[in-house]
Parts: structure tokens; sequence; C-alpha cells
């Protein structure tokens, strides 16, 4: 099986107003999509929690997700049920403005079979939130959830928790993954 990954497009960051960003009409082409991206926020302390949602604009009655998490001292998991999740899905850690400097956190998410209707669709996605000389606001995550609707993904969208900025070079990519031959 060969797997093809083609960029759609990516959005930079260039100012310190920016609270989301938003992919509008995903191309239906691909067998899977995924987002990578590279961020940080003006959030004065050493992280702020970042979500991510599709085309519903983040109705929290959509989402279901667990994910594993470690920060340098403590590991954990989280359950947030159908319903539970705050502000939409994808909750995520990323550096704040108290972490060293022009460090940026890392991660992709991973939406397999996304223009498919009338089966509800899931994600993995994998972060690391950075911070290299403290002992605080280190996060590795890794998630799956489920999206409720039936319908196909043409859209996503990424904001931050609190009305916080993106910092400028934040950067989110999202590419078309094409498998053949399976």
């Amino acid at each position: 099986m060969s797997v093809f990954l083609q960029p759609i497009y990516t959005q930079t960051i260039s100012n310190s107003t920016t609270n989301g960003i938003y992919f509008n009409n995903i191309p239906q082409t691909f067998t899977d999509i995924q987002i990578r991206f590279s961020v940080r926020s003006l959030y004065a302390g050493a992280n702020n929690t970042a979500f991510f949602y599709f085309q519903d604009g983040g109705n929290n009655a959509n989402y279901s997700e667990t994910y594993f998490y470690g920060n340098g001292s403590t590991a954990g998991s989280t359950r947030v049920g159908t319903g539970g999740v705050d502000y939409g899905t994808g909750i995520f850690a990323i550096p704040g403005n108290t972490t060293t400097a022009n460090t940026f956190g890392s991660g992709d998410i991973y939406i397999p079979n996304y223009a498919v209707s009338g089966n509800k669709h899931s994600y993995i996605m994998d972060i690391v939130s950075e911070n290299n000389s403290a002992t605080t606001g280190i996060y590795l995550e890794l998630g799956a959830g489920l999206f409720n609707l039936t319908t196909a993904i043409t859209g996503a969208g990424f904001y931050l928790q609190g009305g916080n900025y993106f910092a400028p070079n934040s950067t989110f990519s999202l590419y078309g993954v094409l498998r053949q031959g399976v």
C-alpha cells in the first residue's frame, strides 16, 4: 500500500491578535486528512488550553474524547463523554508566554475517512507542549475522539481558551492523505 501526503492549506499567524483559525471547504477528494501544527500562546502563564472543532462550530454535544497525558511529574487519563467537552473538542495544552522563549508546541490530528457520510467520524491526536527550561508547563498528550455527526467533514478550526491569542509564527497545515492499492 502506498500513502501520499499532499498539502492542502497552511495558515501562519502573522500578528498578535489572532485567537482562532479555520479551514473551510476541505476538498472531499482524499481518503483521510491530517492537521499538523506548531503553536504557542500569548497567554501570561506556562500553558494555555487549545481546542479544535469541525464544521458544527464546536457544539460540545457532538464530541467525546479520551486522552492520556504526562506533564513531567504526573501521568493520567481523562474521558470526556458526549456533551461534557468544554468549548468543543480536541482539548490540548500549548506553551504560554512564560515558557522558554520561542518554544512552540507541536502536534497532529489524523481524521480517517473524513469524506464519508452516514458514519460517525473518529480522530486521533498526538501533542507535545514543550518547555525546555522548566519543570511545569510540559505536556505530552495522546488522544482519540469521536465526532457524533454523520455528515462528511468539510471544515475544521482551532481556538484558545479565554480568548487568548496565538503567538506570531504559529502555523497550522492541512494535508490530504491518499491510500492507493488498498
